[in-house]
């Protein structure tokens, strides 16, 4: 081999084969078609010792379907009976309850619990069902399984369906999180808590009782199922993207943490403009610029979880596992961290179907362990593991496993928070939470011991939050100052929730980890700050931001975000940092004020734009940035065509960014006109 540049492809081939295999797509060899006698699972295709079961179909389930399980096994299905707009709905969706009448293990009957206006998801939680449509309904189950009448949780959801609300989940800090669709969104909590979203799709996030309403997440298009987190806390999304016209175009999986903006926008008359559109046109910093975990196209694009139960071997557990409705199949990702965020460190195909109808939409763990999938002609099937020659079988839990652990002692509920099963451990943190303020000095004891294990001591944390008092804000301050990472990122998070606003002890404690090299950990403590905005807040998180990288996409946006919490002292000190005259202040600030989306960051515009040591590209991203601020009452352009007319403004590259500005933005006020 004397040739060089044969030597040079031996050697692109030693480094290139072993990452690349890593990244193929896995081999169909390893998928095992079913030869079973139900002629329904013919050509479905799942590795070696995976058991396919139709545990219901038509008639006891007849069309698109939602299902949840009750704590003592019980299946409830929303079962929707109108089209997907709602507009000619010629009866109302229905609540079923699946049973088991033959004893053979699937639901061959059902019966109906109530009617419901139209839905899109259904949530089982504390002796009641949260239904989710154009408002968010609870229903609570009495005695013999009957709801009463409906209690409304949340309003004001915008989008062109009846079926606004399009996933529903318990999060692991014991908050309910709400998907919705893109539109405009003024939702109000049974409390009077208010939140705002225009133009996009979001998450929103309250207490279970409707209360303390706020935005967790924007930026989506259709958030696709429930938000899902993993052992940590961290929150997984599957969304579907779609092209003008409403032609499905694939999906993308994202990393969602708090205050993240995916960056759809919707201009005013419902016309989709994809982020990326958005940003051809405006060529600016768009909010929305963190990396999908899988990108756009035949991908993840309905419903997803990950599997924290016992019933599979360990090489299954902790997955994420997405449906992927366009392959008619459900791909598995193992994630691996990286900065504050995710990567894909390793995927393969769990299930396929050639049966082009096959289309599943949602996933979810039974409390049996089993998977269950549902499709989208409502046909539900249950996935478990019967064993191979090298592993054996792993029975399921009894269906009733959950009602076991509800009828728990104080004491035993606390142990089982330690339970290597992540839905045991949920179940006995909602019953901690519903007990009550009594377990609040043994939760603590357990919090403080470093010698508990990890899950353990986040779910007790968890179920502290409402039980908030002096004790336990100091415990998270203990916490956040030694501890392992994800206890000390969710304490950071609970003092910003709850502490007093400008509460300087919890502000010292949150500086004292805002520069540590734990990105997630720095993520929080800086976006706690900007929700605390204690005194000296603004020359803090001004000071992190300038001596940023700016490489971790996730890091710095949580960076931009403290600062529009702080409102109009965070955006006065970014402003004060340009006016240095150093190019690199400068050029930071031009790179944050881009992605701005709060009125005082439009507010401040015009004074950012009369510094002389802006380039003329800058001025024309800043005049584009105006498309960010989707705002009520909305944002008036006067400033800035103001601007465009002194001398400044009249470069042809700025006066371009202007027209292209008012050509993606026609829903803007017009410009008020001079009094002659």
């Amino acid at each position: 081999m004397n040739s060089p540049l044969l030597r040079l492809i031996a050697i692109a081939v030693l480094f290139v084969l072993p990452f690349s295999a890593l990244r193929s797509e896995p081999s169909e060899a390893k998928l095992v078609e079913r030869d079973d006698a139900d002629v329904r699972l013919k050509g479905f295709l799942a590795p070696e010792g995976v058991k396919i079961e139709i545990v219901a179909d038509a008639p006891t389930v007849a069309s698109d379907s939602v299902l949840t399980f009750g704590d003592d096994g019980t299946a409830y299905v929303l079962e929707k009976r109108t089209d997907a707009s709602g507009e000619k709905a010629k009866s109302k969706d229905v609540v079923k309850v699946l049973k088991d009448v033959q004893g053979k293990g699937v639901y061959d009957s059902a019966s109906v619990l109530f009617e419901v206006e139209p839905s899109a998801y259904l949530l089982y939680h504390d002796h009641g069902l949260y239904l989710g449509g154009e408002t968010l309904r609870r229903y609570r189950l009495g005695r013999a399984g009957h709801p009463a009448k409906g209690e409304l949780v949340a309003k004001g959801f915008g989008g062109s369906s009846r079926r606004r609300i399009l996933g529903l989940s318990l999060g692991s800090d014991g908050w309910l999180y709400l998907g919705v669709e893109s539109g405009d969104h003024r939702v109000e909590g049974t409390d009077g808590s208010r939140a705002l979203v225009l133009g996009t799709g979001a998450i929103f996030r309250c207490r279970p009782d409707g209360s303390r309403m706020e935005v967790f997440a924007s930026g989506f298009q259709r958030p696709q199922g429930a938000l899902i987190f993993d052992a940590f806390g961290n929150g997984f999304q599957s969304e579907t993207i779609e092209s003008e016209g409403d032609k499905s175009r694939g999906g993308r999986l994202l990393h969602v943490a708090e205050a993240c903006d995916f960056g759809w926008r919707q201009r005013m008359g419902g016309r989709v403009i994809r982020a990326d559109r958005f940003r051809t046109a405006l060529n600016g910093e768009l909010p929305g610029k963190m990396p999908p975990l899988h990108g756009a196209g035949p991908g993840p694009s309905a419903g997803s979880m990950i599997y924290g139960e016992t019933r599979f071997p360990a090489k299954y557990r902790g997955l994420l596992y997405a449906a992927e409705t366009e392959r008619n199949s459900i791909r598995a990702y193992r994630l691996q961290s990286k900065g504050a965020s995710f990567v894909v460190a390793d995927e393969f195909v769990f299930l396929k179907s050639k049966d082009t109808h096959f289309l599943p939409k949602q996933l979810i763990t039974g409390p049996d362990g089993a998977i269950y999938i549902v499709e989208q002609r409502g046909r539900i099937y249950r996935l478990s593991w019967s064993g191979t020659k090298t592993e054996g079988a792993l029975p399921l839990s009894p269906m009733d496993r959950w009602l076991k652990i509800v009828r728990q002692s104080d004491d035993q509920l606390i142990a089982s928070l330690a339970d290597e099963n992540a839905l045991r451990r949920a179940q006995a943190q909602c019953e901690l939470t519903r007990r009550g303020a009594r377990n609040r000095v043994p939760l603590l004891k357990l919090v403080r011991d470093g010698e508990r294990p990890l899950p353990a001591r986040l779910a007790s944390l968890s179920v502290l939050e409402s039980f908030w008092n002096e004790d336990v804000q100091k415990a998270c301050e203990t916490v956040l100052a030694d501890g392992e990472s994800s206890l000390r990122r969710a304490a950071a998070e609970l003092l910003g929730r709850n502490a007093a606003r400008r509460d300087m002890r919890v502000h010292e404690c949150l500086l004292k980890v805002l520069n540590e090299n734990d990105l997630p950990l720095r993520r929080a403590a800086a976006l706690a700050m900007g929700r605390l905005a204690a005194q000296g807040a603004p020359d803090v998180l001004v000071n992190t931001l300038a001596f940023d990288g700016g490489d971790d996409a996730y890091l710095f946006d949580g960076l931009i975000r403290s600062l529009e919490r702080l409102g109009r002292p965070g955006i006065e000190r970014l402003l004060a940092l340009a006016e240095s005259g150093v190019k690199k202040d400068t050029d930071r600030v031009v790179r944050v004020f881009a992605a701005l989306r709060v009125r005082p960051g439009f507010e401040g515009l015009p004074m950012l734009l009369k510094y002389p040591h802006l380039t003329v590209t800058q001025r024309a991203q800043l005049i584009r940035s105006c498309g960010n601020y989707l705002l009520d009452p909305p944002v008036t352009l006067d400033a800035i065509v103001a601007y465009l007319s002194t001398p400044a403004g009249q470069a042809p590259e700025v006066k371009q960014a202007g027209a292209d500005l008012l050509a993606a933005r026609p829903d803007m006020p017009a410009p008020k006109k001079p009094n002659p």
